[in-house]
């Protein structure tokens, strides 16, 4: 099936004249497709649950998963990320223009396609509604102005939870009107949950990628910090400034093995 989504995804860069810049949305969307497209699947499942049959309905997933693709990408230069993803070792201003032109061939694709559907308008309207709204998630993240369980939530349904209603909503939209709004609302919920489970992941790192280090705050680290136990006192010492990175780095084994 990715094989399909794989082909969809390429078809846009005909479009883009720069040798360079095609190999590397070749390259980047490759290796996304290698790692999995659950956006993509998200779309399709929905649409086909609700009894949609045009073929077209690929295509759409295809344009959400090259949005996905520009957001994972922005998102790792922003957070200074240190994953083998290919852009996170070519020149940062060639990634950034990559991803710039991957947030750009979704809108085309989704533009050019949503069209042919009965209900395109309607779902062009959720794409924009919640895609602005992972980018303002992603902006109140950046700030780390997280301080209880409450900012959490507020910050993960914007971001991470708006994704995944976006992949849900336009599957159903496309076939039906009705069930919009609680279709979003589970996607949202969806979306959280997976967003827990990563955040639980990346604290159980050994690596540069774990989220201690960079004194983050998400649902597992507010626990952590609210703990009063003696062995989490270093933890929240970190937080506090009172020691440092190469200190925290040192001491991150006795919390993840």
């Amino acid at each position: 099936m990715n094989d399909i989504y794989l082909k969809e995804m390429l078809y846009p860069i005909s479009l883009l004249e720069d040798p360079l810049l095609k190999e590397q949305l070749h390259h980047y969307i490759s290796f996304k497709s290698d790692n999995g497209l659950p956006f993509a699947q998200l779309v399709v499942s929905h649409y086909q649950i609700f009894g949609g049959r045009s073929e077209l309905i690929y295509r759409v997933a295809a344009g959400i998963e090259l949005l996905i693709l520009s957001f994972d990408i922005f998102d790792d230069i922003e957070d200074k990320d240190q994953s083998p993803a290919p852009w996170n070792n070519e020149k940062e201003d060639l990634t950034i223009n990559v991803a710039t032109a991957l947030f750009k061939l979704s809108h085309v694709t989704l533009d050019n396609t949503l069209s042919q559907f009965n209900n395109g308008d309607k779902a062009k309207t959720y794409f924009n509604h919640l895609s602005l709204s992972a980018i303002d998630g992603q902006h109140q993240d950046l700030q780390n102005l997280i301080y209880n369980e409450h900012d959490y939530f507020n910050v993960t349904m914007k971001k991470s939870g708006a994704l995944v209603a976006l992949a849900c909503t336009i599957g159903a939209i496309l076939v039906a009107d009705n069930n919009t709004d609680s279709i979003s609302h589970y996607g949202q919920l969806l979306g959280v949950t997976s967003q827990i489970q990563n955040d639980i992941e990346d604290i159980l790192r050994l690596d540069k990628k774990n989220d201690l280090l960079y004194k983050k705050k998400t649902l597992p680290i507010l626990f952590l910090l609210g703990d009063k136990r003696e062995e989490f006192a270093c933890i929240q010492e970190y937080y506090q400034g009172l020691c440092n990175f190469e200190y925290m780095e040192t001491i991150l084994p006795q919390f993840v093995l």
